[in-house]
């Protein structure tokens, strides 16, 4: 917080006795070391209570201070204990760069770019980069990577569409002497890109999760020329995927999800041109042609929910704790779409479910929920015609 010069005044006319006994009843190291920064008058006050509590000089930096530096986890708290003299500032500011950096907008990624081009040795400090959703240009996304992707590195993520920010990736890791053996997750484009395949596969050993899309840049429908899919049993540390797809039926969907064995979490943005198929078609196909996963824990679901596609992802997963449904296509209510749709939902044990539905279809749809005892609350889309019925027993 800034204040103006009066504020200051304020604050330096307090009486000392005031302030010693103020300064005496905090126990916080980085308030101690913010207060040496307000005055003259508090840092006279300040550093010496700060050298009797620890018993040596602030720049000799005893252990049991390096440990309190060490072990703090706030950033706002490493930037003020690193203000308090050079010898703190060492051992502070690099710290800083160990938790979770989010790149905001252009004008943070440029800040980070300059700190870490003066200081290049703090780029094996970060293990955690997130790139938002703001446009950042995609020279600067280049620049940070080749100033911060160190074997280190944990998880890079966001939305990056440039295939040569994938290819600086895999050239740096190429060129290391050391394994990239602590990277959990990288990147994703959002469309389907042979060259971000390339460099999943070269890190397939130590990714725990993926995005993945089959859909083109013009946001179409299209049949990729290498069938990624058949790679995922490869992956043998992988436990959450998110999958963006448009598939002819649901049941071509087995043949994409069956290398993944592992998985705790799955995330489905998919549509499917086929009917729904009745309940007793999906009871015949399952038991041969699925393999079954018991360790996914939670589905969510976006884009489109049929029955048909809850049956066999229920039949995948059996030890499914919590579902998330969130489709803004609306529902099919015929042939008996909607009554086993929530059927199958309440089978789960924690539900959050958004399903559109189209307002022509509402009445039905009302009279099923208030029959079957389901409490609801209902959202009108007009532009799209739409109503959200919205069902959660999620606290």
């Amino acid at each position: 917080m800034q204040m103006n010069s009066s504020q200051t005044t304020v604050f330096t006319n307090i009486p000392e006795t005031l302030l010693t006994k103020i300064l005496n009843n905090t126990n916080s190291l980085p308030d101690l070391a913010q207060y040496c920064l307000v005055c003259k008058s508090w840092n006279g006050l300040t550093k010496p209570l700060l050298r009797s509590r620890y018993a040596a000089k602030i720049s000799d930096i005893p252990g049991a201070i390096t440990n309190i530096i060490y072990y703090t986890d706030s950033v706002a708290d490493l930037a003020k204990l690193r203000l308090v003299c050079k010898s703190w500032n060492a051992i502070a500011e690099p710290l800083m760069f160990r938790g979770r950096i989010k790149i905001k907008s252009s004008y943070a990624a440029l800040a980070l770019y300059g700190h870490l081009y003066k200081q290049p040795s703090y780029g094996k400090f970060i293990k955690y980069l997130h790139f938002d959703d703001d446009y950042i240009p995609m020279t600067i996304q280049r620049g940070l990577l080749n100033l911060s992707f160190t074997p280190n590195m944990e998880r890079i993520t966001g939305e990056i569409d440039d295939d040569d920010f994938y290819l600086m990736m895999n050239s740096i890791a190429d060129k290391s002497r050391d394994k990239f053996d602590k990277l959990e997750a990288i990147p994703h484009p959002s469309y389907y890109s042979v060259v971000y395949n390339l460099t999943l596969l070269n890190f397939k050993s130590t990714l725990q999760e993926i995005i993945y899309s089959l859909r083109d840049e013009s946001d179409e429908e299209f049949s990729p020329g290498w069938d990624f899919s058949s790679k995922f049993e490869s992956f043998v540390n992988l436990v959450k995927l998110e999958l963006e797809a448009d598939l002819e039926a649901v049941f071509d969907l087995e043949g994409t999800l069956i290398g993944c064995s592992r998985l705790q979490e799955l995330t489905l943005k998919a549509h499917f041109n086929d009917k729904v198929h009745v309940k007793s078609e999906v009871e015949a196909w399952a038991p041969s042609n699925v393999k079954i996963v018991d360790t996914v824990r939670k589905l969510v679901i976006a884009r489109e929910c049929r029955s048909d596609l809850l049956e066999y992802l229920l039949f995948k997963y059996p030890n499914t704790s919590t579902i998330d449904i969130d489709a803004a296509r609306p529902l099919i209510t015929a042939n008996n779409n909607l009554h086993r749709t929530l059927n199958a939902i309440k089978t789960v044990r924690y539900h959050k479910v958004k399903i559109a539905v189209n307002t022509g279809n509402l009445i039905e749809s009302l009279r099923f929920l208030i029959a079957d005892g389901i409490r609801f609350r209902l959202n009108e889309d007009k532009e799209t015609e739409t109503v959200c019925i919205e069902i959660s027993n999620l606290l």
